[in-house]
Formats: C-alpha cells, structure tokens, sequence
C-alpha cells in the first residue's frame, strides 16, 4: 500500500477519465432535460415518449448517477485547482449564483411561453414561480461560497468533510424541510418540480457527494500508479453494481409497471438518501476503472476533445438551458412517440450547439480581455 500512494503530490493537471466523466454527465443530464422539457406536455410528464423497460430503466439510472456524477466531478477538481483557497472559492460560489439567477431569468422565458401555451397558465405566473426555482448551479454556488467560509476558519478538510457529513445526517433525520415553509419558498427547495420535497441538489443533502469528489481528487494526487488504483477499483465496483442490481430484482424493483410509476417523481429516484448515496457510489465505482482504462486506448484528439468540452462545463450547461426549450415549439418534437435513439440524436445536437456557444464565448471574452486588459494585468505587466 505504501508503494501505492505518495506523501508529495505525484499527479497534476487534467485527468483524463475525469474528465470523461464529466463528458458524459454532461450528455445524461441534456438527455434527461429533454425528456422533461421537449418531450412532456407539463414538466416531466413525458407524455410524448414510448416507455420501454429499457428507456425507463436508464432514465432511472440517469436520475440517480447523473447529478451525483457532476457534483462528483466538481469536488475531484477542487484539490487541482491552482486557486483552492478561501477567497478564491467565495468568489466562484458569489459568480456560480450571479450565472443561477441570469439563467433562470433568461431561461424562463422560453420555458413560460412554452408551459402557458400547453397548459394555459399565465406566463406571468409562470415567470415569477420559477426564476427562483433551485438549479445545479444555485447548489454550486453556495456549496462554494461555504466551503469557502469554512477554509477561511482555518478548518482542514477532514473536518471540512465532517461538517458536510453532519449536514447529511441532519436532512436525513429533519425529512421534508419544506414543512417548516410557507408554499411561496418551496420553489427555492424543490426546483422546478412543485413537490413537497428538499431539492435533490439541496446543500444539506448534496453537499457531501462533492466532498467524496474532494477526497478522491485528493488521492488522485498522491497515487503513484493510477493502474493498480483502478483496478482494485473496478473489483469494488463489479460487486457493488452486482448486490444493487440483485436487490433491486429480489425488491421487484425490475418490474416493468414498477418501472413506469417511478417516471413520475424523478425526485423520489434521487432524493439523496442513505440507499440512494451507496448506489450511486457503487455505479460511479464501477464507471470511473471504464473511463480510465477506456481512456489509455483513446487517440490523442479524441482526448483533447473530451479535455476541450469539460473545460467548458459550466458554458455549455447554461448554452444547452438557453437553446433546450425552444426546441418545444418544433411539431415533430412532438409528434409520434420518442424513443430512446430519437432522444440520444436530439441530444447529441444540442451537445454540439451549446459546445459551439460556448467556444465562441470564451473567444470572443478572451479577445475582449487582450483588447481591454484589467488594471492589475497592465500593473504587472508595467513592473
């Protein structure tokens, strides 16, 4: 085990199969938004899809690995980061909310013309429920801006850990936090969804994934040889998929009418609890030793591909929300019954445009900072 880690950091810079990773959390969660926004009537009531056990079964997969894999990732990245401090973190979590709140803004406007003109409801209703509705990007943001605050207490991640931990153990034991609150807040704690639930990405729940993510990112670095860390690996991953996909057969779980009901809360597949964090985990065990041996035998463009999107993670999330409800308004997104291959396509596409806007967008704001450089760059350059 010795000769397996390393006191000094042994590894930096981008790795891949993480980055993969995101790659793909990345297409599960465009893939899922789809089918809530572009093939249901009302939100998430997918009534313009054909539910076979199959697109079921990895729509269910997707609720649950899907968010945990992207918040997974987001810690991984933290312990690589050049600017893992106090400050640092504050202000991304403050801009990760700044980019929440424009979004929402931006976004529901498509989204409310889109909803009043299937189920009638007022735009104006619409409008202002929703734009304070919670978002990956509001969980970010304050996980960022209080992992920040406790980095500024001089805690050590351990403890860090610790108090995220606590957090989970708490939303665990309090439930429906939403029971406390008048229904004009529930919004703000279940996200789009008007259920009587915390958000699945709420930061008590939550907020301990990203933690795992900063504990294996941590590992990552003083690994002397990531091979035989993904090995050992995949061996736990093989066995946690093997006693959760048996417990689910032997639940009934499996079952196709079973299968069918769970469509309809996406939340009671993901509220992050106990059962829901060991299966997640256990999936993400076994896809991480996929990824990085998946990886080695990947050419170099494509790696530099993968390396390019997820450098762009938080742009092509926010592109994809901007371009997705529009796609609502074309009839032959809503015409027959979709399948799982007409999704993926439709996905794929949207993948390619948001990456599109959001290349163009780090262009066009990397020629605005060389044609408009900030005092402190034209201070140090003077110096």
């Amino acid at each position: 085990m010795s000769s397996l880690f390393s006191p000094p950091a042994v590894n930096s810079g981008r790795q891949t199969e993480l980055d993969v990773l995101k790659f793909v959390a990345l297409f599960e969660m465009i893939f899922m938004h789809l089918q809530e926004v572009v093939f249901s009537y009302a939100y998430n009531d997918r009534i313009f899809i054909h539910d076979s056990w199959g697109l079921v079964f990895v729509c269910n997969a997707f609720y649950l690995v899907g968010p945990f894999s992207f918040l997974f990732s987001m810690g991984c990245t933290i312990p690589f980061s050049r600017q893992n401090d106090a400050r640092s973190n504050m202000c991304r979590g403050g801009g990760l909310l700044v980019a929440w709140i424009l979004l929402n803004a931006l976004r529901m406007i498509p989204y409310g013309m889109l909803l009043h003109s299937t189920t009638g409801v007022a735009f104006k209703k619409i409008y202002f429920q929703m734009i304070w509705a919670n978002d990956v990007l509001f969980f970010a943001g304050a996980f960022f801006l209080l992992f920040g605050f406790l980095q500024m207490r001089k805690l050590s991640i351990g403890k860090i850990a610790v108090f995220f931990a606590g957090l989970f153990l708490v939303a665990q034991y309090a439930g429906d936090f939403s029971r406390f609150l008048p229904e004009a807040t529930h919004r703000f704690f279940a996200g789009i969804l008007h259920v009587g639930h915390l958000s699945s990405f709420a930061l008590f729940n939550w907020g301990i994934v990203v933690m795992l993510g900063v504990g294996w990112g941590s590992l990552l670095q003083h690994t002397s040889n990531k091979t035989k860390l993904y090995a050992a690996t995949a061996f736990v991953g093989i066995a946690a998929v093997a006693i959760l996909l048996g417990a689910l057969y032997f639940a009934g779980a499996l079952d196709g009418e079973v299968l069918r009901k769970s469509t309809s809360n996406p939340l009671g597949v993901h509220q992050l609890g106990f059962v829901s964090l060991a299966g997640a985990l256990g999936v993400l065990t076994f896809a991480l030793p996929l990824f990085y041996f998946s990886a080695l035998a990947l050419p170099g463009a494509v790696k530099k591909m993968i390396s390019a999107v997820s450098g762009k993670i938080l742009p092509i999330y926010f592109f994809h929300w901007l371009l997705l409800p529009w796609l609502g308004f074309i009839p032959q997104m809503r015409a027959g019954r979709a399948g799982a291959g007409k999704i993926a396509l439709v996905a794929l596409v949207l993948y390619a445009a948001s990456f599109l806007l959001a290349s163009l967008y780090k262009f066009a704001k990397k020629r605005f900072q060389t044609s408009f450089p900030q005092k402190s760059d034209v201070s140090r350059n003077a110096a």
